[in-house]
């Protein structure tokens, strides 16, 4: 009677899954909290740089993107 290695890797298998789905809860999380964070600073951010509501929509696109590009920088 042997042990089979396949007794031992689905406890760590699901173990690493979970450990893959906190990350990814965690990084939609992170992306949900600074789209609220920049649409809650859009009225601030239009009255003092003078923003039109054209160049506000460039602002809401281009600061996930931003963080994105930081976060993948490390």
């Amino acid at each position: 009677m042997t042990d089979s290695p396949t007794a031992i890797d689905p406890p760590q298998s699901d173990r690493s899954r979970w450990t893959a789905l906190y990350v990814l809860c965690a990084g939609v999380l992170m992306i949900v909290l600074d789209a609220t964070i920049v649409n809650v600073a859009l009225p601030s951010i239009q009255d003092d740089l003078g923003f039109s509501r054209s160049n506000l929509a460039w602002v809401v696109c281009a600061s996930p993107s931003a963080s994105s590009w930081d976060s993948a920088r490390g």
